[in-house]
């Protein structure tokens, strides 16, 4: 499970770690790590607001459409009857427009970054993204 932040140009928060749980299929998975992904943009607001930063909804971006939907209309589906209740708060952040969540392709997933191994047009196509500066002609010394 992987996620970053940023704000401007910057990444300000970020994590990378094995789920502490098991699932048995991807949507609960991902829908585990937006739990998390959330409790770190509801932080994120509070201690930017302390400084008196302005704060909008938090835009967090998803590749997996279910785990979307799961989370924007939950309904009780026999697949996820057993999700836990701690990550069934979801509502109440959408509804007060502390959070929103957002389908982006795959391939625009950058976080993939920390979380996956690349081939190098991938690699150099989020390192841009970040803003990150390469020299691409050491390139064949990777």
């Amino acid at each position: 499970m992987g996620y970053s932040f940023s704000l401007g140009s910057g990444e300000i928060s970020w994590s990378l770690k094995k789920q502490a749980t098991v699932s048995g299929f991807s949507t609960e998975a991902e829908y585990v790590a937006a739990d998390h992904v959330m409790k770190e943009a509801i932080w994120l607001q509070m201690l930017l607001s302390l400084i008196g930063y302005q704060w909008t909804t938090t835009m967090i971006h998803c590749d997996n459409m279910g785990e979307i939907t799961l989370i924007c209309k939950p309904v009780c589906h026999s697949h996820t009857i057993h999700i836990d209740v701690k990550h069934r708060y979801f509502g109440d952040c959408i509804e007060a427009q502390d959070v929103n969540f957002e389908y982006v392709p795959t391939m625009l997933i950058f976080t993939d970054l920390i979380t996956k191994g690349l081939d190098r047009p991938k690699l150099w196509r989020f390192m841009e993204m970040l803003g990150v500066q390469a020299n691409r002609a050491d390139e064949s010394a990777i």
